[in-house]
């Protein structure tokens, strides 16, 4: 039978990782594929199965916590019995970062942000904005492939299938009312802190890239704040910043009156038509895709630029160019028309597309489909 190994779990970003793993664990319980995660020592063992563990740690010790490493990639094989093909699987913020060594060594490397387009010169975040991709991405185009990113569960051990599978189905609203029409959930209002240095890391700092690009961006954040004021003048619309300020700025966002717990989280969104994204960090997509179809509710968006790995259909509208965009330059009258000239939707057409093409376990049989495709060429 065919076989999956997951090799590395990195421990820093271990529940980003869960979606995926879960689905992997639903294709073995299915006979589809047998799954077997190793570790490449004891001390990972027992963290992948007893991360809380390591979370003691991490909050306890500094030096415990200081080596650390910072991997963002997930790292396994597929294996038919003869031929065995390696992947990785990166779920930084970043379109244009690329771990350019295990680029190098894998035969697919899925990318959770993956660029609408690879250009020479970099990734846009405007047209006069624009990043480097890692150098050497572009003679390696043909391992890349667009994947997603999805909300993880909280478990504390990789190996627990049915713990995984309760919070999975915590994803899903009681009931899908859609009776009112737009919503916006964001944590704050301004994006971090700017930082300005002469040696920018212009790939996963967020400050220090709005600090090199000054004036001529800026954070996605701040345009969120003015559309969820736009929104809120609807009737029946319902729109949240918990923290007007800095996403760097400490804050108790639990005590805030405006604060959803996760428990109640879909039954909230599910009351809507529509939730309103705005690209984030990097013009990533969140979370919040994946939370909105999976109880009926569509997604109303700024124009994206990076991709999943199939088309959106109807659960997505995009609308006016804002990510880094400064807010005087967004057209914010196209915006006002479009908000008030929404297409109606289909809730369970909503659902339906997302356990075809969105679920965990729809996600874990695209990664075994593409690495057969490799074989089979």
């Amino acid at each position: 039978m065919n076989k999956i190994v997951i090799t590395k779990i990195p421990l820093k970003y271990f529940y980003y990782f869960q979606y995926l793993i879960f689905g992997f664990h639903q294709l073995a319980k299915e006979n589809k594929i047998q799954f077997e995660i190793k570790a490449n020592s004891v001390s990972e063992w027992i963290f992948y199965r007893f991360y809380r563990l390591f979370l003691k740690l991490s909050d306890n010790s500094s030096k415990f916590r200081n080596s650390i490493e910072n991997n963002y990639l997930l790292e396994g094989y597929y294996a038919d019995g003869k031929i065995k093909v390696c992947f990785c699987y990166d779920i930084a913020d970043s379109p244009h970062y690329y771990d350019i060594n295990k680029l190098k060594s894998v035969d697919l490397y899925f990318k959770a942000q993956h660029p609408k387009e690879f250009k020479e010169e970099g990734f846009e975040l405007t047209e006069n904005a624009v990043l480097p991709f890692s150098p050497g991405t572009l003679n390696y185009l043909h391992k890349i492939k667009p994947s997603l990113l999805a909300p993880g569960f909280g478990v504390n051990n990789m190996f627990a299938h049915k713990k995984m599978e309760k919070k999975y189905n915590e994803m899903f609203a009681k009931k899908q009312l859609h009776n009112k029409t737009i919503m916006c959930y964001f944590g704050n209002s301004k994006g971090p802190k700017i930082i300005k240095t002469n040696t920018p890391d212009l790939y996963t700092k967020e400050s220090e890239i709005l600090g090199y690009f000054g004036a001529k961006i800026e954070h996605p954040n701040i345009k969120r704040a003015i559309a969820a004021k736009i929104i809120s003048e609807i009737p029946d619309a319902d729109a949240r910043i918990i923290h007007d300020g800095n996403s760097d700025t400490p804050h108790k966002s639990k005590t805030n009156p405006l604060f959803i717990p996760l428990k109640d989280f879909p039954n909230h969104i599910a009351q809507f038509k529509y939730n309103l994204n705005i690209s984030g960090h990097r013009l990533s997509i969140p979370y919040r895709f994946i939370h909105s179809f999976a109880v009926g509710t569509a997604i109303i968006t700024d124009s994206l630029k990076v991709k999943w790995y199939l088309p959106f259909g109807p659960e997505v509208v995009e609308t006016v160019e804002m990510g880094y965009l400064p807010a005087d330059k967004v057209d914010w009258e196209a915006f006002k028309k479009h908000i008030q000239n929404l297409p109606e939707t289909n809730p369970q057409a909503i659902v339906d597309a997302y356990h075809k093409k969105w679920s965990p376990k729809a996600f874990a049989s695209y990664i075994v489909n593409t690495c057969q495709d490799i074989i089979k060429k």
